[in-house]
């Protein structure tokens, strides 16, 4: 294993960028992560608190320090205090230049504005330029079309289906993946092209995302 680089400079579209999550996060993370929307399509557990969101800080922090998982807050460029959103993926394999399930979230107030598939975006081209990773991939449960959405602006195909455990027991998924040798490019729309899709959240696996021990 090895240690994940810094964010130097950190990757961005010149709307968005992503940062390193701190600590004066906590209360916008616990804000979001109670939103039915972020309950219903992720392993967020019910009842969610700033308790639950320091320790989601921690398990990112570890993380990140022994390469297994690369955790991530959307900000926009002209205000990075605020969070729009998150993103991540953990388990890269450095031998094979795979990583393991990608995952985002978005806040209510910022659903709409091509912030789950920019945030996306950046987030593959972090992985692919400055890890050298080959390929992402992420599962959307079957339903969360405004997810699978995301996954199509940020240049993800269909490659399969299967099956994963969620809150609600089994549930089937459907699996997207980005290949390194398919060309990046912008995903921001223009606000009048941009939809408003009522959960822009994957699935995200307890590696990830904010979940209690």
């Amino acid at each position: 294993m090895r240690p994940l680089p810094p964010l130097d400079p950190p990757p961005t579209d010149g709307v968005l960028a992503l940062r390193r999550w701190r600590p004066a996060d906590v209360p916008q993370i616990a804000a979001a992560c109670v939103d039915p929307e972020i309950q219903r399509w992720t392993l967020v557990p019910a009842g969610y608190e700033e308790r639950d969101a320091r320790d989601f800080l921690a398990r990112g922090d570890a993380g990140w320090t022994d390469g297994t998982l690369a955790s991530l807050a959307v900000v926009a460029v002209d205000d990075p205090a605020t969070v729009l959103g998150a993103v991540g993926f953990g388990r890269p394999d450095w031998q094979t230049g795979r990583a393991g399930e990608a995952g985002y979230w978005v806040v209510p107030a910022a659903r709409g504005r091509g912030v789950a598939s920019g945030g996306l975006e950046l987030l593959t081209r972090w992985a692919f330029g400055a890890l050298g990773l080959r390929r992402l991939e992420l599962q959307v449960i079957a339903g969360n079309v405004a997810s699978e959405r995301v996954a199509v602006r940020a240049g993800y195909r269909r490659v399969g289906v299967d099956t994963a455990t969620t809150k609600q027991g089994e549930v089937a998924v459907t699996v997207f993946a980005r290949d390194a040798a398919l060309p990046l490019r912008a995903v921001i729309l223009p606000s009048a092209d941009r939809p408003t899709p009522a959960a822009p959240v994957s699935a995200p696996s307890t590696a990830r995302f904010p979940r209690r021990p």
